[in-house]
């Protein structure tokens, strides 16, 4: 509108996209500015694909004002513009304007790329994100004092916290603003809606960028979120996080995807997050969770460490605990943890997760010999057998794990009744002894004296019967009770 009924000048660069922007710009003036004249400087040489001289060359080599004006009454006619060539590829460096990595979290999580948090259940990782998403909504720092300034907006896809009970209440717990926070749990469609699916929903994810001014996605866990990928497959998971770490880099949010460990209990930290090895490899930072060696006894301490750190330098670990608070809303009190920060650790992610597998197998093979021992006689009513693992101090969680190790089996003799657990029934070492048949003589001869080929018998063993596995003895007496059999129900 500034140009309405104006007398516009353009004097294009001499290059195809100078030449081009020119026609361009003179196209949208038409009917707005009362005439536009595009000047093509003469003394510039040839039309060049890119970089092309210009005004100020023009005026180096001896233009003058008077020569411009005169150029503005009586235009020269347009250069010959070449041909373009097919379109260029790739980018040369020297076209590439240097840029610092800036951090919501320095060392751990970058502005603008993927971070990966690995963990295994119980360790806080989703707490975690939550205390980092209510700083950023706030403008504060963060827990090693680097951030803080402008608040920003988060977006959470969360397939395993409920909305209700745990997400708003943590992170009010955290202080978060609650305005900035976006939780995106559908993608419309003509069904009425569906789970974010990656890579596909990207756009709607960036659309919930936008909506939230976030600088913040927090994708927890990211498994359930790939769809039909094959998250093992190393080639498929690229493909999905390459198209994820454009869109940080296009929107500048820092991505903060979340992962279980896998059962590879003494494997290095680079192979314990769950999926295939590209998901860190796409990563630039990786952190780990777990627990701290360094805790007093009775006490439930924690370290956030640096696994990997493509972008600076590895930071120390920071030690936290995981403390229940309680929440007001509305004169009512709801029960919610937040993280309680305890400084730094001197422990790393190589040697904090190798402590840790020590620590469980350690934890299992003690649960292992409670469990025989508690067996050993005999089935136990299940609730009586985790009493008794309580009282000897072996969790739950481990404890069954000592119950697939040892392979026990649940049984349940009478339905409906109780379940009960019971010692596999393992085959004997010894060899079965078949006793001592005795000599049992010519059998040609004893086939000629009964005369008859039918005749399978062989007198002095047809009143034996087996009566105990591998033993022999006499037939059982005819008013003895059979055996009682009871139903059982085995869960594998």
């Amino acid at each position: 509108e500034s140009l309405r009924g104006a007398h516009v000048v353009i004097i294009p660069d001499n290059d195809i996209p100078g030449h081009k922007h020119a026609a361009k710009v003179k196209a949208a003036l038409e009917g707005v500015a009362a005439d536009v004249v595009v000047i093509h400087l003469p003394g510039l040489g040839d039309v060049l694909p890119k970089h092309g001289k210009d005004v100020s060359d023009w005026i180096a080599t001896g233009g003058t004002a008077q020569e411009l004006q005169e150029l503005v009454k009586n235009p020269p006619p347009e250069p010959e513009t070449p041909e373009e060539g097919p379109p260029q590829v790739g980018v040369f460096l020297s076209e590439v304007e240097p840029e610092h990595i800036t951090w919501l979290f320095h060392g751990r999580i970058p502005y603008g790329k993927l971070t990966v948090l690995d963990g295994d259940p119980g360790q806080g990782k989703s707490t975690i994100a939550f205390d980092i998403a209510a700083r950023l909504s706030e403008g504060h720092s963060m827990p090693d004092g680097s951030g803080g300034g402008e608040p920003a907006g988060v977006v959470i896809l969360s397939s395993e916290d409920g909305l209700r009970d745990t997400i708003r209440l943590r992170m009010e717990a955290a202080g978060a603003d609650l305005e900035s926070i976006l939780v995106l749990n559908s993608c419309p469609d003509d069904d009425g809606g569906h789970p974010p699916v990656l890579p596909d929903d990207l756009a709607v994810i960036e659309k919930a960028i936008e909506q939230a001014r976030a600088k913040l996605v927090i994708v927890d866990p990211l498994m359930a979120y790939m769809g039909e990928t094959n998250a093992h497959k190393d080639s498929e998971v690229r493909k999905v996080l390459s198209r994820v770490a454009e869109l940080a880099e296009k929107t500048g949010a820092a991505f903060l995807v979340i992962r279980h460990f896998n059962k590879m209990e003494g494997a290095k930290v680079m192979y314990r997050g769950g999926g295939s090895i590209g998901i860190i490899g796409a990563a630039r930072s990786g952190l780990v969770v777990a627990n701290d060696p360094d805790s007093n006894e009775g006490e439930e301490r924690h370290v956030l460490a640096s696994q990997k750190c493509n972008v600076d330098a590895k930071p120390e670990g920071l030690a936290y605990r995981i403390e229940e608070v309680h929440v007001d809303h509305n004169g009512e009190q709801f029960r919610t943890s937040r993280i309680v920060w305890e400084g730094t650790s001197p422990h790393d992610a190589n040697a904090l997760l190798a402590q840790a597998d020590d620590g469980e197998r350690g934890a299992l093979e003690e649960a292992m010999e409670v469990l025989e021992s508690i067996l050993t006689g005999g089935r136990v009513q299940a609730d009586e057998v985790k009493r008794q693992c309580r009282q000897a101090g072996v969790s739950e969680r481990t404890a069954n794990r000592a119950k697939s190790k040892l392979k026990i089996k649940s049984v349940h003799p009478v339905i409906p009744g109780p379940w009960y657990w019971e010692l596999p029934i393992l085959p004997s070492s010894n060899p079965v002894s078949l006793g001592n048949l005795g000599n049992l003589g010519n059998l040609e001869a004893e086939k000629e004296a009964y005369g008859s080929q039918e005749s399978q018998e062989v007198q002095g063993c047809q009143d034996f019967q087996i009566r105990e596995p591998g033993h022999l003895g006499e037939p059982e007496s005819p008013d003895s009770e059979p055996e009682q059999k009871q139903l059982e129900v085995n869960v594998l």
